[in-house]
């Protein structure tokens, strides 16, 4: 991807104020500012500079011409502070943050400015506007579909720039897709959200599987095959058709015998 040209800085005429957008970065190409001045003065040049593909400005930078009441001795704007995740610049004309102090505002990758990018110290001691802030580029929320679990950290807001997810699946599942996520400086996530799939069985798995499978029917059939031989010798020995062996140790046919009972003296 080519890195977009940059024009040279531009500061604030004196005497009156800057305002630029910059949307890819600190005066690169598409920058576009707007200059007015301060009561009392009118501006000499033009109103608009755009920077072009070329790396120049569309124009020279304008002036203020004019004669301005003259400041209150000691007038001083309340002090300023670069906002968090941001950067401030000043220039400073009749004292630190005298009157006509004019200050510019930016804010580091990742984060957008809410509020003016260009401030200034008015003969009364007020600023033309209140400090900016930066805040946190958000990304689209997340959503995830069962089974799969995600565990989020969020350092500057919810689901916002910096903020990291991490994801897995349950026992016996495994992820398809990134187990990680992050919100990048662009709004977007690094990787989309992964589901959960079923383990494919090992090879040694499956042969303990079906060979517990082959066993449990071997022993089934085996079992009803003995059940069903002793139900027909009982059913034999009912009829009279199999009775005991006359020479078995359990005695004689049709003579009781009791080794413990024995009539005889």
């Amino acid at each position: 991807m080519p890195v977009a040209r940059t024009c040279t800085p531009l500061l604030s005429p004196r005497n009156g104020m800057m305002t630029c957008v910059q949307p890819l970065g600190s005066s690169s190409y598409q920058s576009t500012c707007h200059f007015t001045c301060d009561e009392g003065f009118s501006l000499s040049g033009p109103e608009r500079l755009d920077c072009t593909p070329s790396g120049h400005w569309s124009g020279s930078p304008p002036t203020c011409e004019g004669t301005a009441p003259a400041p209150v001795p000691g007038v001083r704007c309340p002090a300023l502070i670069a906002p968090m995740q941001g950067n401030m610049s000043c220039r400073h004309y009749l004292g630190t943050f005298g009157p006509n102090t004019a200050c510019h505002f930016e804010c580091t990758s990742g984060f957008t400015l809410r509020g003016e990018a260009a401030i200034r110290c008015t003969p009364s001691g007020q600023w033309t506007a209140a400090p900016p802030a930066c805040r946190a580029v958000r990304c689209s929320e997340l959503h995830t579909a069962e089974p799969v679990l995600m565990d989020c950290s969020h350092p500057w807001g919810n689901f916002s720039y910096g903020s990291a997810c991490t994801f897995g699946c349950p026992e016996g599942q495994s992820l398809n897709g990134s187990a990680t996520a992050a919100c990048q400086p662009n709004g977007q996530w690094s990787a989309a959200v992964p589901t959960c799939q079923e383990v494919p069985l090992t090879t040694q798995e499956a042969l303990t599987y079906f060979g517990g499978a082959v066993a449990s029917t071997t022993g089934l059939v085996m079992g009803g095959t003995l059940l069903a031989l002793l139900r027909r010798r009982c059913r034999q020995k009912d009829d009279g058709k199999s009775p005991l062996n006359p020479h078995s140790h359990l005695g004689t046919y049709g003579v009781f015998t009791n080794a413990a009972f024995d009539p005889s003296p």
